[in-house]
């Protein structure tokens, strides 16, 4: 049993705070016996909340008394805290990120007391967005928006060296599919025994399923890699680009597609698909479980049909529209929500091309 009682009290509740708001109040100790505090603090802090394993941050810790309550001693204790620019307050599918101020007592031998309340923050409209604060965990960007990034400048490569990357990637492919490959061989090899009659039906029966399930996965990866090296044979090199990467709820992303085409192309379409997806992990033990939801999709035509010719320069340009009221880009280990944009040139009768960017989104 508890030896004494924690409240918070803020002093002016806000139903929403920004950063820069100062949160000021006072927690109250009611002691029904004497009691010896090591420590009495007083914290504003963030936490992820729902399917993924909690992470915390702490934005501001206060010690506010050590020293002997007495028995029946009722006591205050103020405090100021000041918030940082974020991460936001979000209640997503399997993800949340609550603030809230805790106080707690370090009591010897006994249980510790503990008080929360929580809080709102959301940014202000009009201030500077602080994209590293607002994502929590800049580290887990991809490479080319981390913070840290240096700017490498664009060298074109001379046509040697382009082979020599496909040659090194085809030679990455081809060792990531040699595993893969020899237990389709062995579980084909299983199949055939099973239908000999040379092992029993149960093992028969697993080896049909694992040659099934290594067909998907095969098939699926040297399908995807069929269908690039396609595309880019009919449109030569790719590029594309998205400006800016880090981006505004309610601003427009601008996107640029270069190309200049081996062969005569008749190109369909143009079609960004823009979207935000949860990702949470968990582990309990040896088992891990990971859940993922689809929070916000949209799909947008930037270019109609159009004829590109053999040889010559192509550039096709247009905008998405990221919407007012889009969830904020949110980064901690095992807990994010990520957006990307996916652009799928769709090349009439011949397999589409597709580029793929990470984005940050501020509110």
């Amino acid at each position: 049993m508890a030896k004494c009682e924690l409240n918070i009290h803020l002093e002016d509740r806000q139903a929403v705070y920004h950063p820069g708001d100062v949160v000021r109040g006072h927690v109250e100790v009611q002691a029904d016996r004497e009691v010896e505090c090591k420590e009495l603090r007083t914290g504003l802090r963030w936490q992820t909340r729902g399917k993924g394993e909690p992470v915390l941050g702490q934005a501001e810790d206060l010690t506010l008394f050590e020293g002997t309550w007495r028995a029946g001693e009722h006591r205050r204790y103020d405090f100021e805290m000041t918030f940082p620019a974020g991460p936001f307050t979000y209640h997503g599918h399997h993800l949340e990120v609550v603030w809230e101020v805790r106080a707690e007592a370090d009591i010897p031998w006994a249980l510790d007391p503990k008080a929360v309340e929580e809080i709102v923050l959301q940014p202000r409209p009009g201030d500077e967005p602080d994209w590293e604060a607002a994502v929590a965990t800049p580290s887990l960007l991809p490479k080319e928006l981390r913070p840290d990034a240096e700017e490498q400048p664009a060298e074109e490569r001379s046509t040697a060296s382009k082979a020599a990357g496909n040659a090194v990637g085809l030679g990455c492919l081809a060792v990531f599919l040699l595993g893969p490959v020899a237990l389709l061989g062995l579980a084909l090899k299983g199949v055939v025994d099973f239908y000999r009659g040379e092992i029993p039906s149960t093992a028969g029966v697993a080896w049909s399923l694992a040659t099934v399930a290594l067909l998907v996965i095969v098939g699926g990866g040297v399908l995807k890699l069929v269908s690039a090296l396609m595309a880019s044979r009919k449109l030569g090199e790719v590029t594309l680009e998205v400006e800016p990467r880090f981006v505004r709820t309610g601003d427009s992303l601008q996107v640029k597609i270069t190309c200049q085409p081996n062969q005569e192309a008749e190109l369909q379409s143009v079609v960004a698909h823009l979207k935000a997806e949860e990702k949470v992990r968990r582990s309990s033990g040896k088992r891990k479980r990971s859940y993922k939801q689809v929070v916000y999709e949209q799909e947008t035509e930037i270019a109609l049909g159009r004829r590109l010719a053999r040889d010559m320069p192509s550039q096709i340009e247009g905008k998405v529209d990221v919407p007012p009221d889009a969830p904020p880009t949110f980064l901690a280990p095992r807990n994010e929500l990520r957006w990307t944009l996916t652009l799928r040139m769709d090349i009439a009768r011949w397999p589409d091309w597709t580029g793929k960017r990470e984005i940050v989104v501020h509110r």
